[in-house]
């Protein structure tokens, strides 16, 4: 009986704290710039949707390549995130996390990016922000050769 009251009790806080992550999910607009030896400096100009659960983010997001290799991209990341409140209305983050990256859809040449950055967001009301990041990235597979910026801007909404 004990046993059993116990794990009840265990189920319910797990179950309660689920529930105390702030979730949300928006999107926005990204610009990136890239360099790499022998390598002109590439931008990127895309959108972006991320769906965000207080710790964490998960993006997916499409762009357009600029520089000797242009043309489309898809990527998807993961960022790992650590939210510090300034005030009722602005939230600033350190962030860290890796991207894959696959020009042209081609699935033979895929690019993994090690990311470390930070953000802001801004509360227009309780359910709604704006949100800005710059991610310093470095290409795992180039050996760290390979270096980008990118600067976000978006929208998100909380549920």
């Amino acid at each position: 009986m004990k046993k059993g009251l116990l794990i009840l009790i265990l189920a319910a806080l797990v179950a309660g704290g689920a529930f105390a992550i702030d979730m949300s999910a928006g999107g926005g607009l990204d610009l990136g710039l890239g360099f790499a030896k022998d390598v002109d400096t590439m931008i990127t100009i895309g959108a972006y949707g991320f769906f965000d659960a207080t710790y964490a983010e998960a993006s997916v997001g499409f762009g357009y390549m600029l520089g000797d290799y242009s043309g489309l991209a898809f990527s998807i990341g993961v960022l790992g995130k650590f939210p510090i409140e300034i005030s009722r209305e602005i939230t600033v983050f350190p962030a860290a996390g890796i991207t894959l990256s696959v020009p042209e859809f081609d699935f033979d040449y895929k690019s993994i990016n090690l990311n470390i950055g930070g953000g802001l967001d801004y509360s227009l009301s309780r359910s709604m922000y704006i949100r800005g990041m710059l991610l310093y990235g470095t290409d795992f597979d180039a050996f760290f050769k390979a270096h980008s910026f990118t600067i976000r801007a978006g929208v998100g909404f909380r549920f």
